[in-house]
């Protein structure tokens, strides 16, 4: 044990000498366990990156956009198999004006949406989500405006159109604002999940007296996830 050299030839009491000769010890043994530490940190990064690697090197390059999709089936009734024993169901629901309601009103909307939330327990996993995206012009007008058929009401046809024009096309910047939730929880197989989210959905739709909520099939459930990634997530 080292001392200074102006102290080497002073007496050290036998109780001290050994306090610090098993401090040094310890010191010791401090240093080999952080190296030891330090050695395993690095071969597990090591390790970790190596596996990173060969999953990015395995990982399927997508050939079609529903490969981007990232769910394991789809059923024509909308159920959706995200991962193995997950299965989700989405609904969509019609819009509220909250602003331009009268306050008992506005209270009623606003108790109605607390039990919606209130009813998700901790076994469902509860997604909102709002999609906003450019409206089809043309195709709005096919389907919206009423068709001008050559006689004496075409003026009232005509009238209407230019009322749902101004308030659909320029009302909205041409945007078009869908809202979906999605609801999910575990079962064993498609048949008992089934049964289970129908049974959540029949007890959702009613809350929001002020709204309507509908669920949605496979097929539209695919165009909205192509459109909305997040919702595949």
């Amino acid at each position: 044990m080292f001392l200074p050299k102006k102290h080497a030839d002073l007496p050290i009491e036998p109780s001290v000498l050994e306090s610090l000769r098993a401090q040094e010890k310890s010191l010791k043994r401090e240093k080999k366990k952080a190296a030891k530490e330090r050695r395993q940190h690095a071969k597990q990064l090591k390790k970790d990156e190596k596996h990173a690697k060969k999953r990015i090197t395995a990982r399927k390059v997508p050939q079609k956009a529903s490969d981007c999709l990232q769910y394991l089936s789809m059923s024509q009734d909308g159920i959706c198999e995200v991962e193995p024993g997950l299965f989700s169901m989405t609904m969509a629901f019609t819009d509220v004006n909250f602003q331009i309601a009268m306050l008992e009103e506005q209270k009623s909307i606003f108790t109605k949406y607390s039990e919606f939330l209130n009813y998700f327990d901790p076994s469902l996993h509860l997604e909102i989500n709002l999609v906003t995206r450019s409206m089809d012009e043309e195709q709005f007008r096919r389907d919206t405006f009423l068709p001008l058929r050559g006689n004496d009401r075409d003026r009232y046809a005509e009238e209407m159109n230019q009322v749902v024009a101004e308030k659909a096309l320029r009302g909205q910047n041409g945007l078009i604002r869908e809202k979906y939730v999605t609801f999910s929880l575990h079962a064993e197989n498609y048949r008992q999940a089934k049964e289970q989210l129908e049974n959540r959905a029949a007890d959702i739709a009613p809350i929001p007296r002020s709204s309507q909520i509908l669920p949605i099939t496979s097929n539209v459930w695919a165009a909205v996830h192509a459109s909305c990634p997040a919702l595949s997530a």
